[in-house]
C-alpha cells in the first residue's frame, strides 16, 4: 500500500515560482498570456500638462479595477498622478474597447511603471441614463436560468452568469461574480442558456452597460444581437408556467407566444358560473374592437342563440382565455344569427336544410393571448367538432379585415353581403371537403391549419373515409414536415427582423 504524502518534509512553499509574478493575484500559468493582449493607456492634458498615449501591458485585474505596466524610460512617473482620469484601450479581438479609469497608485516595477487603475465605467444602470427604455422584468430568484460564455481573456475558460431581468427588445441583463471576467461596454458575447429548448440556446449580444452591485456580482445589460425564435419561445414558456408572467407581459418584451396552443383545455360551458365568464370576455372583447360602446355592461352580451348552442371555451391554467357559440339549428323555422344581417333574417341565396348547417358565432380572444398561437388551437377545434358532427357546412359572416384570414382557413365568399351589428359583413361558408381533403386550399394552408388534426383523425380511424380519400389525404400531408420546417424559417426571419427593429430603437433610445 502506498503511503501518505507528508507535505511537511518538504521546501516551504516548494509550489512557488522561482520568478513569481510580483504584484498579481494570481499566478496562474494562463494569467500569462494577458501581457500579449494590445492594451494603451491615453489621457488628457488635464491634470498633467500634457495629452499623451502610451502602450501598455495588462498585468492583472479584477472586477473593479486593472494593473498595467508602462515602460518607464518612455512615460515618466511625473505625468501620471493618483486621481487622474485616463483612458485604458483594450483590444480582445473585436477592435479597441476603451474602459474609464482612474490611476489609484503608482510605483516603480523592474524598468517599468505599475499603475493601479479603478474602474469609472460601472454604475451606469443606477443612474438610468442612455439605456433602453421600456418595462423590465425581474427574474425572481426560484428560476435559476444560468448561461455560459467563453471568458474573453483568459483562453480556454469558460464562465457562468445567471439571467436576472429582460427588457423591451429582448434585452437581457446577466450577473455574475465570476473575478476572472473583466468585461466592458462594446464587447459581443455569445452566451449558451442553459435550459431545455427546442433549438438553438445561443444568445449573443453587444454588452450596453456594466454594473458592479452588490455582493461583487457584475451585472451586464445585453442588446441582442443573435436570438432564435424557438430559444425566445422556450424561455417565454419557462416564465409563463413557473413565474406567472402574464403573455401580454410576454408579447411587450418581445417574446413570441406559440406555446399556448398545447397547454389549452377545451369543453363546453357547463355552469352559469362559466356562462358569465364567457360573457365577461365577450363584452371586452367587443369594446376593444369597437361593436360596442364602452358602458357596455357584461348581462347585454347574452344572446338568445346561446340558448340553442355548444359554448366551446377554451381554458389556460383555469382561466378563459377564448370562446365561440357553435350553433346547431334543429329545424327550418330556426332563425340564425348570420341571417340577420339580411333583408327579412333570411339568407339571400338557396343553401342545405338547416338541420344540415352549423354556425359559429361571438369567436372571442382574450387581449392578452393574442398574436399568439390561440387562434390556431380555436379553429383547428371548432374544425375537429365541424367534421365529427352530422353538418355539412358552416354559414357565417366575416368583416372586410377578416376576410383574409377566413379565406386561409377554408372559408369561401359566397358574394353577398348584409349588415351586421352596424358594419358590412361577407357571407362565408366553410364546407367539410375543405376542411379534410383541403379543397379550395393552397397546400401550404391546409396543411399549416388542419394537418396535424387529419394526420391524427386518419390514424385513428375516427371517420368513414373511403380508400381514394384515405390515399388522397395521404398524399397531402407527405410534404407536411417539409412545410412545417419552411414555415418556422419564415417565422424565425420575421422574428429576427422584430429584433432588429428594437435594437435601432432601443439604440436611438
Amino acid at each position: 500500500m502506498k503511503n501518505a504524502l507528508d507535505i511537511s518534509i518538504l521546501p516551504a512553499e516548494s509550489w512557488r515560482p522561482a520568478d513569481a509574478g510580483n504584484g498579481r493575484n494570481s499566478d496562474r500559468t494562463s494569467e500569462r498570456e494577458l501581457e500579449r493582449i494590445p492594451a494603451w493607456l491615453e489621457w488628457t492634458a488635464v491634470g498633467h500638462g500634457v495629452a499623451g498615449k502610451t502602450s501598455a501591458r495588462l498585468w492583472d485585474y479584477s472586477q473593479s479595477g486593472f494593473a498595467i505596466l508602462i515602460d518607464g524610460s518612455k512615460t515618466g512617473k511625473q505625468l501620471l498622478h493618483e486621481g487622474d482620469a485616463v483612458t485604458l484601450i483594450l483590444d480582445l479581438g473585436q477592435g479597441p474597447m476603451p474602459v474609464a479609469c482612474e490611476i489609484r497608485n503608482c510605483a516603480p516595477f523592474r524598468n517599468s511603471v505599475r499603475i493601479g487603475l479603478t474602474r469609472k465605467d460601472l454604475g451606469g444602470l443606477a443612474a438610468g441614463k442612455g439605456y433602453p427604455i421600456g418595462e423590465f422584468l425581474r427574474i425572481p430568484p426560484q428560476i435559476d436560468i444560468p448561461a455560459e460564455t467563453a471568458n474573453p481573456l483568459l483562453f480556454g475558460e469558460r464562465s457562468i452568469l445567471r439571467l436576472a431581468g429582460i427588457h423591451s427588445g429582448l434585452v437581457m441583463d446577466f450577473v455574475t461574480t465570476d473575478g476572472s471576467m473583466p468585461v466592458c461596454k462594446g464587447l459581443e458575447l455569445e452566451l449558451n442558456l442553459v435550459l431545455p429548448t427546442s433549438g438553438d440556446n445561443l444568445y449573443r449580444g453587444r454588452i450596453e452597460s456594466v454594473d458592479l452591485v452588490e455582493g461583487g456580482k457584475l451585472r451586464l445589460r445585453l442588446q441582442p444581437l443573435e436570438v432564435s425564435g424557438s430559444l425566445a419561445n422556450d424561455l417565454a414558456e419557462i416564465l409563463a408556467q413557473e413565474s406567472d408572467v402574464t403573455p401580454d407581459t410576454l408579447k411587450r418584451l418581445g417574446f413570441p407566444i406559440r406555446f399556448f396552443r398545447k397547454r389549452l383545455v377545451f369543453r363546453f360551458v357547463e355552469t352559469m358560473e362559466e356562462y358569465g365568464e364567457v360573457l365577461n370576455l365577450r363584452r371586452n372583447a367587443y369594446v376593444e374592437a369597437a361593436k360596442r360602446p364602452e358602458e357596455t355592461i357584461p348581462e347585454e352580451m347574452s344572446l338568445d342563440w346561446d340558448r340553442s348552442s355548444r359554448i366551446l371555451c377554451a381554458f389556460h391554467e383555469g382561466k378563459l382565455i377564448a370562446s365561440a357559440a357553435l350553433t346547431f339549428p334543429f329545424d327550418e323555422s330556426y332563425v340564425l344569427r348570420t341571417e340577420t344581417a339580411f333583408p327579412d333574417s333570411r339568407f339571400p341565396m338557396e343553401t342545405l336544410p338547416k338541420t344540415e348547417l352549423m354556425e359559429v358565432n361571438s369567436l372571442c380572444t382574450h387581449k392578452d393571448y393574442r398574436r399568439g398561437d390561440l387562434l390556431h388551437a380555436m379553429f383547428e377545434q371548432i374544425g375537429r367538432i365541424f367534421i365529427l358532427s352530422d353538418r355539412k357546412c358552416i354559414m357565417n359572416l366575416s368583416d372586410g379585415n377578416l376576410l383574409p384570414m377566413y379565406k386561409r382557413i377554408g372559408f369561401r365568399d359566397l358574394g353577398h353581403t348584409g349588415i351586421f351589428l352596424g358594419r358590412e359583413h361577407h357571407l362565408i361558408r366553410l364546407t367539410k371537403e375543405a376542411i379534410t381533403l383541403g379543397k379550395g386550399m393552397p397546400l401550404i394552408d391546409w396543411t399549416l391549419v388542419y394537418g396535424d388534426m387529419m394526420a391524427d383523425i386518419l390514424e385513428k380511424r375516427m371517420l368513414p373515409f373511403t380508400l381514394a380519400e384515405a390515399c388522397a389525404i395521404r398524399a397531402k400531408l407527405v410534404l407536411r414536415g417539409l412545410i412545417k420546417r419552411l414555415n418556422g424559417a419564415r417565422r424565425e426571419k420575421e422574428f429576427q427582423r422584430t429584433i432588429s427593429g428594437s435594437e435601432g430603437e432601443n439604440r436611438d433610445a
